[in-house]
């Protein structure tokens, strides 16, 4: 009974039910008290139990009936494994019969001995510890999958009324956070209470928007929610609306919503104009993302009025406006932000296919354009993915800094490894890339085309500038009203700080008249005769001496003569800073160059199809560098340079010397690269991979790190063997199966013939790799039989499809 009353309890609090539900009765007495308690139970369970407070506001509740049946099966699967199962409700009744009769023998039996309760103690104890043990051995019972629906119908409800609890408490950055989190759930699984209590309280907070972010974060709310879904859906509700004018008796009163709510557009645009210097720091990625909100509200139809379209349209063609300046006026570092938040952000606001149709279409523009010189129209900018479309003008300017000699060589190559990841390689960056690496200094140009460039900025720049003047004079066209309701009020005011300011001009006119008595009484101190020094104590010398040094600090007497000197010693060591500056610069870039940076590069212009033309210049700086390759490095620069370089040797015999003092991260990047390099086969299968490798090298025309290596490497790769071997050994227990299966794939993919694969898969520990040999058998067998039981299912009828 214990025993069952205590899985009763566990269960109930895992499933969520109150545990009078679960619960054994000992009597017929106790049964008002199960039901008491899972009454209160119900009344003080938290909302998404209930179900009655969220239902009433309109949001989904999750149901509590699969939890309890599956608490159920879970509670007599229990008690059929753990033991005798409890007598059924219809004999309780004669249990209470005979505890009636047996309670009259109790009395006599009060005079037993300790010892007998004793017994009875540890007896007791002794249950209780095999009641845990069933426990423990039914522990399997717990970790059942969860339903499918448990998402859809338990996880999802419960967050729905989190969110509208905590709604009022919500900043508006908060709100534009949980509003892109939730909309990015599929429309199925959405509900609409949720986002109007989101947009209710962001119209309360839209009055308090002061910073770029608050603005940046009420517009991806608003067009997430309502202007995204009418845009997207406008064609189908004008199918909609169509096919109901044909069917209905009255088609003007059957019109429909267009799901757009006009003022929190309008306060928002109201709140831009006012508010001073709000405008202004928007960042052009900022200015584009309110252009697609406003645009796609814009389209949807019957969601303004005339009057209210033309105000919001002429906000359009300002915003417009001031994203073009802003573009022609960027500075280098500026341009260097936006390429990578475009780089990290804007291809992952499409999915994959998306992104692979639109590739394309991207490079064919990007070619009209800078056929055209450059010239694109502002409409082409607002799209659903407006990161890629500030990209074109982006790069214009980048041509533009190019051309004046503006980027460093870090900027340079940064935005060529950004623009990589967006699938674009652009040559002027990779020409200036090139010869700093090869020089150390920028590509020789023409000066009077730098002159045009530098005339087309300051043209630009004094746009804007004027663009800037016009927006401040609006919004002091504003607060002069409020500024004259307030001079009345301060002449009052001013009147008595003036009062007040004759007074204090007196009272410092009396003060520095003192001064100056007390500095008359100083100076004629100092003026002192040696008779009278003779005659003046030791704490009388002291203290004039200290205004001595007082006074020769305050007119400066002391100064001039070391800052002369430090002149004439500073003019020397100017002049050695420079020539050594410019020995520098005539010297490659790549010399002083980290390992780290070093793999990237080469990784980069590999990934671009340019690393031949680096090859020659990123050989020494490697070879430099090589006693400061990590496991990490080292397998990353196996990947760019051609097998068979000695660099590559290099490394990979003075890391091997590392192996027992490596972290296990570090350790699995080494086998990973010694393997693609060839030196963890036996010195059989050595000669073999060698030989493919050097064809393949010589094919691919890598013919200049290709040199014969020395008899120490065979050497070293017998010994590299040998400790990974052992490695594997002693970290058997901390490598997992997810790892041992990561490792075979790379071997298979590595490997020129099985017998190298196999050969590699000697390295791994033979009981892991059992482990993972089984392990995939059982992901076989269960993929045989769910696509058993999907052939086996019969068809649905056409009509329960549909």
């Amino acid at each position: 009974m214990q025993q069952q009353r205590g899985a009763a309890r566990l269960l109930s609090r895992l499933a969520g039910a109150p545990r009078g539900a679960f619960q054994v009765p000992r009597s017929s007495a106790s049964g008002l008290s199960v039901l008491s308690f899972a009454e209160k139970e119900r009344t003080e369970s938290p909302l998404w139990l209930r179900g009655g407070c969220a239902g009433a506001r309109g949001v989904r509740t999750p149901r509590a009936a699969g939890c309890a049946r599956a608490a159920a099966a879970a509670f007599r699967r229990f008690s059929s494994e753990s033991g005798p199962i409890s007598p059924p409700a219809a004999s309780l009744s004669l249990n209470s019969d005979y505890s009636s009769a047996e309670s009259s023998k109790k009395p006599a039996e009060w005079g037993r001995t300790g010892a007998a309760a004793a017994g009875a103690g540890a007896a007791a104890a002794a249950a209780a510890a095999a009641g845990k043990q069933d426990l423990v051995r039914t522990s399997r019972v717990f970790k059942k999958r969860l339903p499918p629906n448990f998402v859809s119908e338990t996880f999802i409800p419960h967050l729905e009324d989190q969110i509208v609890h905590m709604a009022p408490s919500f900043s508006v950055v908060q709100l534009g956070e949980v509003g892109a989190a939730y909309g990015r759930l599929p429309p199925a699984l959405r509900e609409k209470e949720v986002e109007r209590e989101l947009l209710k309280h962001l119209r309360l907070n839209l009055r308090s928007v002061h910073t770029p972010e608050e603005v940046l974060a009420a517009a991806s709310l608003m067009e997430l929610f309502f202007a995204g879904d009418a845009a997207a859906a406008a064609d189908a509700q004008q199918q909609q609306q169509q096919q109901q004018q044909r069917r209905g008796w009255l088609p003007a009163l059957r019109r429909r919503s267009s799901g757009v709510e006009p003022d929190l557009f309008l306060l928002l645009q109201q709140q831009l104009q006012q508010q001073k210097g709000l405008l202004l720091r928007l960042s052009v990625l900022n200015l584009f993302s309110l252009i697609r909100c406003y645009s796609k509200a814009l389209a949807a139809p019957a969601a303004f009025s005339l009057q209210q379209q033309q105000q919001l349209q002429q906000f359009l063609q300002t915003l417009r406006q001031r994203a073009d300046l802003l573009l022609h006026c960027h500075h280098p570092h500026e341009l260097v932000a936006i390429v990578a938040s475009i780089a990290t952000y804007g291809a992952a606001a499409l999915p994959q296919q998306q992104q692979q149709q639109q590739q394309p279409q991207q490079q064919q523009q990007q070619q009209q354009q800078q056929q055209q010189g450059g010239s694109s129209s502002m409409a082409a900018l607002v799209s659903r993915n407006p990161h890629m479309a500030v990209l074109p003008l982006v790069l214009q300017q980048v041509d533009i800094h190019l051309k004046l000699n503006n980027f460093s060589f870090f900027q340079i190559f940064q935005l060529l490894h950004l623009l990589q990841k967006c699938s674009i390689k652009h040559e002027l960056l990779l020409q200036e890339c090139i010869c700093f690496l090869r020089s150390g200094s920028y590509s020789p140009k023409q000066q009077q085309q730098q002159q045009q460039l530098r005339r087309h900025l300051q043209q630009q720049q004094q746009l804007l500038q004027q663009q800037q003047q016009q927006l401040l004079q609006q919004q002091h066209g504003h607060e002069r009203a409020q500024q004259q309701q307030q001079e009345q009020h301060h002449q009052l005011q001013q009147d008595e700080q003036q009062q007040d300011h004759q007074q204090q001009q007196q009272q410092q006119q009396q003060q520095q008249q003192q001064q100056q008595q007390q500095q008359q009484q100083q100076e004629d101190s100092l003026k002192v005769d040696t008779a009278k020094l003779a005659q003046m104590s030791p704490a009388e010398v002291s203290e004039f001496f200290k205004a001595l040094g007082q006074r020769i600090r305050s007119k400066g007497l002391l100064q001039q003569q070391p800052q002369q000197q430090q002149q004439q010693q500073q003019q020397p060591q100017q002049q050695q800073q420079q020539q050594q500056q410019q020995q520098q610069q005539q010297r490659s870039v790549a010399e002083g160059l980290p390992p780290s940076l070093l793999v990237k590069i080469a990784w980069c212009l590999n990934q671009l199809g340019e690393f031949e033309r680096v090859e020659h210049i990123l050989e020494k700086p490697i070879l430099r560098a090589a006693a400061k390759f990590g496991a990490v490095d080292f397998a990353r620069l196996v990947q760019t340079l051609p097998p068979g370089a000695p660099v590559l040797d290099l490394i990979c015999s003075r890391l091997a010397a590392t192996i027992p003092q490596m972290r296990l991260f570090d350790f699995l990047f080494f086998v990973v690269g010694a393997a693609k390099l060839g030196c963890l086969y036996t010195p059989e299968l050595r000669k073999t991979a060698a030989a493919a490798a050097a064809a393949a090298a010589a094919t691919a025309g890598n013919a200049l790190l290709l040199r014969p290596a020395a008899a120490a490497a065979a050497a070293a790769a017998a010994d590299t063997r040998t400790l990974v071997e052992n490695y594997f050994l002693e970290k058997k227990e901390e490598i997992t199966l997810s790892q041992v299966g990561h490792l075979e794939k790379v071997f298979k993919q590595i490997a020129p013939s099985q017998q190298h694969a196999q050969d590699l898969l000697l390295l791994l520990p033979p009981d892991l790799l059992q482990q993972l040999q089984q392990q995939q058998q059982q992901h076989q067998r269960h993929r045989r039989h769910r696509q058993q039981q999907q052939t086996d299912t019969p068809a649905a009828p056409p009509g329960e499809a549909a």
